[in-house]
């Protein structure tokens, strides 16, 4: 407000409350009355808007102020009811003619909770209120660390899980160690290896928990065992080991002097049974092959002769070659201890039957 003082011959100045007191005018003279202007300086222009940067904990209140050509400071009111209960400190939006832009920035609430709030301003004219508006927290993000293949255990700050596991108390930005041991037991020859984490990540390394739901994925690699076993009488290759699933794998039969190769007998998806040598089992499953071998027999000659010539010796079995009966001299292949009957004509020509001659050889 503003009046004369004919007593003090000045034009003075006040706030509506009598304070700040101010000479605008002095030494004038004659002064015969007092005036007063009443009329009201303006209040700040308020508009609350909507809240940005929503997290589980935390939000930035927005606004725009117009302090109307006085100076301004404003502040937010903000609660879980429109009561409100708590305030941001008290900022400066300046004295200016036009509005503003004007935020504050609020942590230490709670989750996935619904808060109101409203933007204050006050200069000389007075205090304004912006509307209530509200937002609402984010809730806590779910944070699963699991296997591929599923089932496998994981180390989660230092605890032991079998996976799948999910955790939701986990604060955006706080630092976790997820791990996994290598290898991992399953069931009876199979075995889990290492691969790799989903995020890149070392077999056991740190992470910062985002703001939303996350899934952490160690990968596995599934091996079978293959159990390689010799009959009697030779080796075989490779010696019993892990493979990767899917994996083809070329085994061999040696057989040792004496000895020759007989059959393989697999057990097992994926396993081979036969008698081809070298031979390809398919890691499908856990393998067992065993190979099979036989004693190769000594192979003597027989010699047979007829006198007179060209008579036919009748000759039982047959011989390694598949000759059986012969003419005056022909040789037939028999392994040892083979039974062999030969039978000569009664009669040959003009002469019969005699005997036979044994000439036995000796090695």
């Amino acid at each position: 407000m503003y009046w004369t003082d004919a007593g003090t011959d000045k034009i003075q100045r006040a706030n509506l409350d009598g304070t700040n007191v101010q000479d605008l005018v002095t030494g004038l003279v004659g002064l015969k009355y007092i005036t007063l202007d009443s009329t009201p300086l303006p209040t700040p222009t308020v508009v609350t808007t909507t809240a940005t940067s929503m997290t589980s904990n935390s939000a930035q209140l927005n606004g725009t102020v117009n302090p109307n050509g006085a100076s301004t400071a404003y502040y937010f009111e903000y609660g879980t009811t429109t009561s409100y209960g708590s305030t941001t400190i008290s900022l400066n939006a300046g004295s200016g003619t036009s509005a503003v832009p004007v935020n504050s920035s609020i942590s230490g609430l709670n989750t996935n909770t619904t808060y109101h709030y409203r933007l204050v301003a006050t200069n000389s004219g007075g205090t304004s209120y912006g509307s209530n508006l509200t937002f609402t927290t984010l809730a806590l993000p779910s944070i699963m660390v699991t296997t591929s293949p599923s089932g496998r255990q994981i180390v989660v700050d230092g605890i032991t899980h079998t996976a799948p596991q999910t955790f939701t108390t986990w604060t955006p930005g706080s630092q976790h160690t997820i791990g996994v041991s290598s290898p991992q037991s399953g069931t009876t020859g199979t075995q889990y290896v290492y691969s790799s984490w989903s995020d890149n990540g070392a077999q056991t390394h740190q992470i910062t928990t985002p703001s939303t739901n996350t899934t952490y994925t160690a990968n596995f690699t599934t091996q079978y065992y293959l159990t390689m076993t010799a009959g009697t009488g030779g080796s075989v290759s490779p010696s019993s080991g892990w493979y990767d699933s899917g994996q083809n794998v070329q085994i061999q039969a040696t057989p040792n002097s004496g000895y020759s190769f007989s059959t393989w007998t697999g057990s097992g998806s994926g396993a081979y049974t036969g008698t081809n040598n070298p031979a390809t089992v398919t890691m499908s499953g856990p393998i067992t092959e065993t190979t099979n071998f036989t004693v190769t027999p000594t192979v003597y000659t027989l010699t047979v002769n007829s006198v007179p010539t060209g008579a036919v010796i009748m000759v039982s079995p047959a011989d390694n070659n598949g000759d059986s009966n012969g003419t005056t001299s022909f040789t037939r292949q028999y392994d040892n201890g083979t039974s062999v009957m030969l039978t000569a004509p009664s009669s040959f020509s003009t002469q019969k039957f005699d005997h036979w001659d044994l000439v036995p050889c000796y090695f």
